[in-house]
């Protein structure tokens, strides 16, 4: 999982109080607080920038906030030792430190410089990388001084599954996850974040098998609680790999199950002591409300097994006594779903 903007902050200011004692140069810059809310500011237009190599150019925009019309300069500090993109997956592109210069104007409240970044040449086939930056060094005849958005992480590689989610309904995204379920012409997905429906993907379902890891773009939409690429919303897949390990499944009770579905959806989880009410029924049957199966915890909290039509239980037997579950959680219409399809996703004590 890609550290939190807090973990970054602290990791990058950990680098910043390296090489401010002289291993890479850093010096002081003017403190942001010491001039009046009006005062001239240098900062990054935001926190972090994402990109994927095929991107070609990233560009970093620092921004001179309220000019008051003298020239102003800063400093920007690659954070080489806190990064973990080097020289090489940034194509030397950008040097340890850059000056940015912004030319003696007045009129305008923002005036933008960007900084171009060539990444066509990062290495990402073991995971994202990321490369910090900081700004430090305001000078200026006048009065000038950092802003509040002062550090900024550039992300190369695809971006995780939870990112992708909170992007939301009609958000355009690309990302890899590996096959963690194919049932009835629908993927489950999921990477060590978060997971994703494929829904309605025949070709993609015949031509993948659970633990590939695929590249998917698509059109985000949502039926039923759940988000999803559905049918022509899936717009580009690659199986990039074949027989990866599933991620781990997320230990939870059933209360927690149905009460974080939002995040939890798509997503293997495991499920310790629990037991299953057969409803008359000595043999699973498979597909269609008869699918549906209660169950039950020691505190007696229940949810639904739900047993798909083309899933390794159906006509098996149904256990008796406390069983774990292993397996990827879904919702149909409200009804939120433990999906028994393989042989492993029923464990038997």
């Amino acid at each position: 999982m890609p550290p939190t903007s807090s973990l970054r902050s602290l990791v990058l200011l950990l680098a910043v109080a390296v090489v401010a004692v002289g291993c890479d140069g850093f010096e002081t810059g003017t403190a942001p607080d010491s001039q009046s809310t009006g005062t001239p500011s240098v900062e990054f237009a935001s926190s972090s920038v994402g990109a994927i190599p095929s991107d070609s150019l990233v560009t970093l925009d620092v921004q001179l906030q309220n000019p008051d019309g003298n020239a102003v300069t800063v400093q920007l500090l690659y954070a080489q030792q806190a990064s973990s993109a080097a020289p090489v997956d940034l194509a030397n592109s950008i040097d340890r430190i850059t000056e940015i210069s912004f030319a003696a104007t007045s009129g305008d409240t923002t005036i933008t410089r960007p900084v171009e970044i060539d990444i066509s040449d990062a290495d990402i086939s073991d995971g994202r990388k990321e490369a910090f930056f900081a700004l430090q060094q305001v000078e200026s005849d006048g009065a000038a001084r950092l802003g509040e958005q002062n550090e900024v992480s550039l992300s190369i590689g695809f971006p995780p599954v939870e990112d992708v989610k909170a992007a939301g309904v009609g958000a355009s995204v690309t990302f890899e996850a590996i096959v963690t379920e194919i049932s009835d012409g629908d993927l489950r997905v999921q990477d060590e974040t978060a997971g994703f429906w494929l829904a309605g993907q025949d070709e993609l379902a015949s031509e993948a098998s659970r633990g590939d890891l695929l590249r998917v773009s698509g059109t985000i939409s949502e039926f039923s609680g759940q988000l999803q690429f559905f049918q022509d919303e899936l717009s580009n897949y690659t199986i990039v790999s074949s027989e990866n390990d599933l991620p781990d499944a997320e230990t939870v009770t059933l209360p927690e199950a149905d009460e974080n579905f939002d995040q939890l959806q798509s997503q293997r989880i495991r499920v310790e002591n629990i037991t299953i009410e057969p409803g008359g029924d000595s043999n699973f049957q498979g597909g269609g409300s008869e699918g549906n199966y209660t169950v039950t915890d020691e505190q007696g909290n229940t949810l639904t097994l739900r047993i798909p039509g083309d899933s390794f239980y159906a006509g098996k037997p149904i256990p008796t006594g406390s069983i774990t579950f292993e397996g990827v959680l879904g919702q149909f219409f409200g009804d939120i779903q433990l999906r028994a399809r393989y042989e492993d996703n029923l464990i038997t004590e």
